[in-house]
């Protein structure tokens, strides 16, 4: 059975990134491209897949251009529900950028509370000692965020230089602004064609 990874905690250092997207007949190449500089080699003893599904939470204003990623909004909050084997849970992520770095802070919550974030009952996180649930409640008393899209994908994570880097890659990746279904088990109507993208992660530039 399949463990799920732990969780980044709270505070974590910055990091670079690298991501694109690809066509999903593509993949083979970049796992070429990987074995061609000894990552892939590395990183293969370690794979972890797992589905995820993540909903983004923007704030109630009006956002032109495309849609609305990392590029155009310095900080992101989404949940994220992730599936592997009989296993599930439930994080809630701040995404910022700084600069050519990034951060990212995670915290469990229960689907109980997921609901109750969805529905903007947002009560429990005022008595929480949690910096990131008391983060969220502040600002979402500024910027009311309401669910905006979910994105979908099957994720296979590797992990190589002792756990400081990680190469994450999405297969079927497919975007949904039908985000009341997001807690069913049903397939989302989809507004995109599948594809695929990689993130590489490390705590040294790249």
């Amino acid at each position: 059975m399949t463990t799920l990874l732990p969780i980044k905690q709270e505070n974590n250092p910055m990091h670079y990134e690298i991501s694109k997207c690809i066509p999903q007949d593509e993949i083979p190449l970049l796992y070429g491209v990987l074995e061609k500089y000894s990552i892939s080699a590395q990183a293969k003893s370690v794979p972890f897949t797992c589905k995820v599904k993540e909903l983004y939470l923007l704030p109630s204003v009006e956002i032109s251009g495309s849609l609305p990623l990392l590029h155009q909004i310095p900080e992101l909050f989404y949940i994220e529900y992730t599936t592997s084997g009989k296993q599930a849970r439930y994080l809630l992520h701040k995404r910022w950028k700084c600069g050519r770095q990034y951060g990212e802070n995670s915290t469990l919550i229960s689907k109980k509370q997921c609901q109750k974030i969805l529905k903007n009952d947002l009560d429990f996180m005022k008595e929480s000692d949690n910096t990131l649930l008391l983060e969220y409640y502040s600002k979402h008393q500024v910027y009311r965020y309401r669910p905006a899209f979910i994105i979908s994908c099957k994720r296979k994570r590797h992990f190589f230089n002792h756990g400081k880097s990680q190469i994450a890659i999405d297969d079927e990746v497919q975007l949904s602004f039908s985000t009341n279904h997001f807690l069913s088990q049903k397939n989302l109507p989809y507004s995109s064609k599948p594809y695929a993208s990689f993130r590489i992660q490390s705590s040294v530039e790249l």
